[in-house]
């Protein structure tokens, strides 16, 4: 939230700065920059966490169920389980 809020505390000081500018310049130019800065800051968001299993996520159960896999089959057990599904995601 604290990262929002700064982001508008930009955006309205850029604007102040940028008063002596024509409205041809300083419009585009603020949305340029809003729209940069709030991308990022949404970006961020979604990739801050990446065990929540959504799509951009690291795939931690696909991958645990593979080393169980193979090292199973290294250790010539019988009792081999199967792969997970997979979902509508990629999976390493």
């Amino acid at each position: 939230m604290i990262l929002r809020w700064t982001i508008f505390l930009f955006v309205i000081l850029l604007s102040v700065s940028l008063g002596a500018q024509s409205l041809a310049i300083e419009i585009p130019l603020l949305l340029l920059f809003s729209l940069v800065f709030f991308l990022l800051e949404n970006s961020a968001y979604h990739l801050q966490d990446p065990f929540r299993n959504r799509p951009s996520d690291t795939a931690v159960t696909s991958i645990a169920r593979t080393i169980e896999i193979n090292i199973k089959q290294l250790l010539g057990e019988k009792d081999v389980p199967l792969p997970l599904p997979q979902d509508d995601y990629f999976v390493l």
